[in-house]
C-alpha cells in the first residue's frame, strides 16, 4: 500500500509540474487569481504585403484590458481596442522580406501573446531592355542587316567605346539567339569562342602584331582580317584557283570590303566544304612558334654579317 502511495505522489507531482509549465506558455489563457479571466485566439495573424486590418475577439473578466505591439525601430503595426475586441492594422510592406511582431494583450497581471506576420513584397518585374537604334552613314547602314541572313551567328567579345557597346547590345536584342554581345573580357570565354566558331573576324584599323588570329588558327577557326600590321604578315588570302592561303582578307577600312570578305568565306564554307576543311588543317598545322622566328632572325643577321 505504501508503494502505491509513493507512486500516486509522484504522478501528482508530475501533473502539478505540467500545469505550471502550461501556464507559462505565452499563447495560453491563464489568470493570476480566481477572478481574472483572459483568453484570445491562439492562431498567428498573417497579413498580405499590401497591408490590411484584422479584428480578434477577446474573452476577459473585465473590459479594461490593453493591447500593444512590439516592432523594433519602426512602427508598421497599429493596435486599438473596442468593447471585447482588438483591431490591428498593418502598413504596406515595401521590402522583399517577411516581417513579424508580437501582439500582447494584458489584463491586470494576466497576458496573452499572438504572433503577427506580414508577407514580403514581391520582386519587381524585370523591365525589358531597350536600346537606341544605331545610326550609320553610307554602306554601314545595312551591313549588319545583310550579315544576319539566317545562316550566320555572331558572337562579340570585349569592351570599347560606349556607343559601340550599345550598338552590339542593340543587335543582340534584335537578333535573339543569333547575335551575342559579351561586353567584357574573360580568357576562358575567349578560348571557348575560338574553339566553337568557324571563323574569327578581326577587322582592325591598326594592329602592330596580333595574337588573336594566331590563336584562332591553332583552334581551327579561319581568320577574316584586314590587311594591316601583323594581321597581313600572318594571314595569307585564300586563292580559289590553287586552293592555297589560310584566311580571308580585305585592304581598305571600308564596310563594303569587310562584307565582301565575309561573303567569300561563307561561300567557301557552304559550297566547297572540302576546300574549307583543307584550309582549317593548314591553319592548325601552321608553325608560329619562336623556333621558326628565331631561325629567321638568325638568317637575317648572318646575311648582314660581313664575310672575309
Amino acid at each position: 500500500m505504501k508503494h502505491f502511495k509513493d507512486l500516486f505522489s509522484i504522478l501528482c507531482l508530475l501533473f502539478i509540474t505540467s500545469a505550471f509549465v502550461a501556464c507559462d506558455d505565452d499563447n495560453d489563457e491563464y489568470a493570476t487569481d480566481d477572478e481574472t479571466i483572459l483568453s484570445v485566439p491562439q492562431d498567428d495573424l498573417i497579413f498580405t504585403y499590401e497591408g490590411e486590418a484584422k479584428t480578434i475577439n477577446v474573452t476577459a473578466s473585465e473590459n479594461t484590458f490593453v493591447a500593444s505591439v512590439t516592432t523594433g525601430d519602426e512602427t508598421w503595426a497599429h493596435v486599438s481596442t473596442a468593447n471585447n475586441s482588438v483591431k490591428i492594422v498593418v502598413d504596406e510592406n515595401v521590402d522583399q522580406q517577411e516581417r513579424s511582431t508580437t501582439l500582447t494583450v494584458k489584463l491586470n497581471d494576466a497576458r496573452s501573446r499572438i504572433r503577427v506576420k506580414q508577407d514580403a513584397a514581391p520582386a519587381p518585374e524585370a523591365k525589358p531592355k531597350t536600346f537606341t537604334v544605331p545610326t550609320f552613314t553610307g554602306t554601314d547602314k545595312t551591313f549588319v542587316y545583310k550579315l544576319m541572313d539566317g545562316n550566320t551567328q555572331v558572337v562579340v567579345l570585349g569592351t570599347g567605346d560606349a556607343q559601340y557597346q550599345d550598338t552590339f547590345r542593340y543587335y543582340e536584342d534584335k537578333y535573339k539567339g543569333s547575335f551575342c554581345a559579351y561586353i567584357a573580357y574573360n580568357e576562358n570565354v575567349a578560348h571557348n569562342i575560338y574553339a566553337g566558331c568557324d571563323a574569327l573576324l578581326v577587322p582592325s584599323r591598326f594592329e602592330p602584331c596580333g595574337l588573336t588570329q594566331l590563336i584562332s588558327m591553332r583552334y581551327g577557326a579561319v581568320p577574316i582580317v584586314r590587311e594591316t600590321g601583323g594581321l597581313k604578315d600572318t594571314v595569307s588570302p585564300y586563292n580559289m584557283y590553287d586552293n592555297t592561303g589560310n584566311g580571308f582578307t580585305f585592304d581598305r577600312y571600308e564596310s563594303g570590303l569587310l562584307y565582301d570578305a565575309i561573303n567569300r568565306a561563307k561561300t567557301l564554307y557552304f559550297e566547297s566544304r572540302k576546300y574549307w576543311d583543307d584550309m582549317v588543317i593548314r591553319d592548325m598545322n601552321k608553325d608560329v612558334s619562336w623556333e621558326k622566328s628565331a631561325k629567321q632572325y638568325k638568317d637575317m643577321y648572318v646575311g648582314l654579317t660581313p664575310r672575309d
